[in-house]
């Protein structure tokens, strides 16, 4: 026994002397045990452990051992804050939608009555019926105009422009020598002889008489008021745009312009009504025409 004491003395001082515990095979590296793998492990080799304490030290510094040490700054991880805001969060109530993104926003706007229904299909209509006049009389589009012309009246078969577009449409017609100008004269002359444009279409000559100087201003007047009562307002406006560069310097002319601003007040509303009132007072402030515009320039305000 004591021999392999001694034995075991000197296998120790020669690895220590060695430096290098793997020199002395039969002595185990881990301080005790005889398995090998376990002579490998980091934290049984104190010369392994004992820098990665060092360098561990080095970039961490001194820590506490707890929870979330490698923080620089607790207050970066507050569990309880953490907590807290979530089940704010939770319960807190939804955020209000804007009216706007609201169905209901745009349900309300929606056309319930009779009323608001006629407005929109008059307001159509009305479009369909400029949109013509206009492709006809400033672009000379007419073929597109007599498209917009035809398609209000089989939209709207009845509606009050109806004996307007059938007169631009034999215009437009006429002027393209298209036999379908005869369709529509016939529309006007049976369906509405009374009117303004049977007479036109019947006595065209007195449409050259009147540029020609040959028909007297207040004629001219009456057969343009009876457009205007005939809801033929852009018409209206159209042939007092004519009467106007006829008869200019003509008594009449403050009473076509005063009737010029009724019409417009029922093609483009108020605004309009009373830019063309205020042009009458400007322009014939002396005359009745001018006295009554000024007048109404006062009540609608």
């Amino acid at each position: 026994m004591a021999e392999k004491e001694l034995a075991f003395q000197n296998k120790l001082k020669q690895y220590q002397n060695s430096g290098n515990a793997n020199a002395v095979s039969g002595l185990p590296a881990n301080g005790g045990s005889s398995n090998s793998k376990e002579s490998k492990w980091y934290f049984y080799n104190v010369q392994a452990s004992g820098y990665g304490e060092q360098e561990f030290v080095k970039v961490w510094g001194t820590r506490k051992l707890k929870d979330n040490w490698r923080w620089s700054d607790d207050s970066k991880v507050n569990i309880g804050k953490v907590v807290k805001e979530f089940v704010v969060e939770k319960n807190k109530k939804p955020k209000a939608l804007k009216e706007k993104y609201k169905v209901s926003y745009y349900l309300k706007q929606l056309p319930i009555t009779q009323k608001e229904l006629d407005s929109i299909s008059e307001l159509r209509s009305t479009s369909y019926y400029q949109l013509g006049v206009i492709y006809k009389e400033q672009f000379k589009e007419l073929l597109l105009a007599a498209e917009k012309l035809e398609k209000l009246i089989e939209f709207f078969p009845e509606n009050k422009l109806l004996l307007a577009a059938n007169y631009q449409l034999y215009k437009i017609y006429l002027e393209l020598k298209d036999s379908r100008a005869e369709k529509y004269k016939n529309v006007i002359l049976n369906q509405y002889p009374e009117s303004i444009f049977a007479q036109f279409i019947l006595n065209p000559k007195e449409i050259n008489n009147a540029e020609n100087g040959k028909i007297s201003p207040e004629k001219r007047y009456k057969e343009i008021y009876l457009l205007y009562k005939s809801e033929a307002y852009i018409q209206t406006v159209d042939e007092i745009s004519n009467a106007l560069r006829i008869f200019e310097g003509a008594e009449i002319v403050p009473k076509l312009e005063l009737l010029k601003a009724y019409a417009l007040a029922k093609i483009k509303g108020k605004e309009a009504f009373q830019k063309a009132l205020k042009y009458v007072v400007l322009n014939y402030a002396n005359t009745e025409e001018g006295k009554k515009a000024k007048e109404l320039l006062s009540e609608i305000k």
